[in-house]
């Protein structure tokens, strides 16, 4: 008898797991979350453009940003000349592993927002579960795509991004890895 007890407590709790896990995802991946995500992400980009080289994005400044909904983002830019420049965008869900599957999703949904802009995209990920995307461009301005073309595009054309692993000593790392090209 004691064991239909202890069976039924452990259903029941993969039950309320589960279900929490699905509301959780629901609201991650949800057009809301997209949309926050889109906006707040264009204003961390014109921020850290206008910053320039400061290896350290926060949210004090603008630079780093969590969604309601649990998207960890932080970005940093970088140009080398007039015509070519360097955008990091760093993807992770605060407390708690984060997941290739909605880092793919989410690095997707950044590629469309930069729509037809020529250049180097460099997709990796590091023992803290952190994932990087690591674009290089050759324009002095980026047009970014408006939300309603960017998500018209990813519920239209998504492809998972490949997120290969990096070994690093430290997460402030001002080179990215070798480019895989886009």
């Amino acid at each position: 008898m004691w064991i239909l007890v202890v069976i039924g407590g452990l259903v029941v709790v993969i039950i309320l797991y589960v279900a929490s896990r699905s509301r959780y995802y629901g609201r991650l991946y949800s057009i809301e979350n997209f949309r926050e995500f889109y906006q707040k992400l264009s204003a961390a980009i014109v921020t850290a453009q206008c910053k320039g080289q400061v290896p350290s994005p926060s949210p004090n400044d603008g630079t780093g940003f969590v969604t309601t909904a649990g998207l960890g983002v932080a970005v940093t830019c970088r140009k080398s000349d007039e015509s070519n420049q360097m955008v990091h965008v760093s993807l992770s869900q605060p407390g708690q592993a984060t997941t290739h599957a909605l880092c793919a999703r989410f690095a997707f949904f950044v590629v469309a927002m930069f729509g037809g802009i020529k250049g180097e995209l460099t997709p990796y990920y590091t023992d803290s579960g952190v994932h990087h995307l690591v674009f290089r461009f050759q324009t002095a301005i980026l047009q970014l795509q408006d939300f309603d073309t960017t998500y018209a595009r990813y519920v239209s054309d998504f492809k998972p991004i490949p997120f290969r692993h990096e070994k690093i000593k430290s997460e402030q790392i001002t080179q990215p890895p070798r480019s895989l090209g886009r």
